[in-house]
């Protein structure tokens, strides 16, 4: 497994609570676990494209998960291809964040 920082782990927790909320099968992961992995993936994705975002300068907002990382989790739910394309799970992010900050 691979070290995981702590907006990977934040954004793992969101991403499942998303997907998990919007009904994905875990039996294609192996289960739970398994599909937190996967996940995982995903979230470290998110992490590097943020850490190239300009970004507030009072540091990180547990809004961002909610707002945005929780509803990517539903939407990587509603297909399951896009499980397999964590690069694409960063440019949704990327325009979502977009939409977020411009508000």
């Amino acid at each position: 497994m691979k070290a995981i920082n702590l907006d990977t782990a934040v954004f793992t927790t969101f991403l499942t609570q998303g997907a998990t909320a919007a009904g994905i099968d875990v039996d294609p992961y192996g289960g739970h676990i398994g599909l937190v992995e996967a996940l995982a993936e995903h979230a470290r994705a998110i992490s590097k494209v943020l850490r190239s975002l300009p970004y507030p300068d009072d540091g990180y907002h547990g809004v961002l998960a909610y707002e945005i990382i929780e509803p990517i989790g539903a939407w990587l739910a509603e297909d399951g291809t896009r499980m397999g394309y964590p690069q694409n799970t960063a440019l949704e992010f990327e325009r979502r964040y977009f939409e977020w900050v411009n508000k």
